[in-house]
């Protein structure tokens, strides 16, 4: 978690980049991400689609 300075706005999170983002650095690559964004690729991980 990565809460923005001042207090205001989003917070942005880190999550393992999914293979279908077309990462090109390989394993263990890092994503910035919103909570819902974050959310969302959880369910997934889980089976669930949007």
């Amino acid at each position: 978690l990565f809460p923005h300075e001042g207090g205001m706005g989003k917070s942005v999170f880190l999550r393992a980049a999914s293979e279908d983002e077309g990462s090109t650095e390989g394993r263990g690559t890092m994503v910035m991400c919103s909570v819902e964004e974050l959310a969302l690729e959880h369910y997934r991980t889980l089976g669930f689609d949007e």
